[in-house]
């Protein structure tokens, strides 16, 4: 039942896109799919990971490593487990499983991390918060572009989103853990 609606769901949003369908748009989105794709993905973090281990913030650098390690296996994982098809016809070539969306789960990791490494480092509330906007902004455009490509359904978008979330918690989660058990060290 729960997969029946959530089928026919994606099945109303893909035909709701393809009325949005046009040119201008769709070079936008193939912009946005593009940073998104593995290949950005990989560049960004490495670029990200070698300006922390300059800023020696080590720690912060592990979090992103094993955050989009992590990320990357898992949706993996569940591509070879759920095995869903990609809906057909899509505008740009994209090959494996749909379900989860790779795009959504890798750019909500690493633009997330982004707000999370940088945002305190912004002094001006105004510069910060237009910091972290436009983060969101990317990953949920990034997103968005898959399904308007038509090489996701929706629902594989969200549940990519979902998975990259849990991995944004529980590094962070890990992070406060140990910071915490270092202060409980240093009173004693």
């Amino acid at each position: 039942m729960a997969f029946e609606l959530i089928s026919a769901i994606d099945g109303a949003v893909s035909q709701g896109v393809l009325s949005l369908r046009s040119p201008v748009v769709t070079k936008v989105m193939v912009f946005f799919t593009t940073i998104g794709s593995p290949q950005v993905m990989v560049f960004f973090t490495v670029a990200l990971l070698v300006v922390l281990m300059f800023k020696k913030r080590t720690c912060d650098a592990v979090v992103v490593a094993i955050s989009m390690a992590g990320g990357l296996v898992s949706e993996l994982g569940v591509k070879q487990l759920v095995q869903r098809a990609r809906p057909e016809n899509g505008l740009v070539h994209a090959s494996g499983f749909s379900f989860p969306s790779g795009h959504a789960t890798m750019s909500l990791i690493f633009f997330s991390l982004l707000i999370w490494v940088f945002k305190d480092e912004i002094e001006n509330t105004v510069w910060r918060r237009m910091f972290i906007a436009a983060n969101i902004l990317f990953f949920a455009l990034i997103g968005l572009s898959r399904v308007y490509l038509g090489v996701h359904w929706a629902s594989d978008v969200v549940a990519g989103f979902g998975l990259g979330l849990c991995w944004v918690f529980l590094t962070s989660v890990c992070v406060r853990m140990r910071g915490s058990k270092k202060s409980r060290h240093v009173r004693r």
